[in-house]
């Protein structure tokens, strides 16, 4: 297992408190897990579904390794933080690269589904 890598349901209590989750109880059946660790975007958790590793009283970003939360998660490293989508519909253009469209500071935007009308998920371009 890589170092930063905390999966699975057997891991002690205690790693998932210093990691600040409390993951909800499992209702029985059982999860797949990917064989490859990767995130799974987006992911449900609690009410909330999050295209992007998140921080949620922890220390460093993590993200679930499936599509509903349960208790399968690891810390997030570069390569798993969210990835632009182009090309991507915003009002009524279609944009194949970051944009400063409606963003008061100039600063650049992409989004991170093919359809920011609908979905409304985004991030600054870095």
């Amino acid at each position: 297992m890589q170092a930063g890598l905390r999966s699975g349901r057997n891991q002690p209590s205690e790693e998932r408190h210093v990691a600040g989750l409390r993951p909800p109880p499992r209702d029985g059946g059982s999860a797949c897990v990917p064989p490859d660790g990767k995130c799974f975007f987006p992911f449900h958790y609690k009410n909330g579904v999050f295209y992007d590793c998140v921080k949620f009283k922890a220390k460093h970003k993590w993200c679930s390794l499936t599509q509903n939360f349960e208790g399968y998660w690891k810390y997030c490293s570069d390569e798993d933080l969210a990835k632009c989508v182009f090309p991507f519909w915003y009002r009524r253009t279609i944009y194949w690269g970051c944009t400063d469209d409606a963003d008061a500071f100039g600063r650049k935007w992409c989004s991170l589904t093919q359809n920011y009308n609908k979905e409304r998920v985004w991030k600054f371009c870095g």
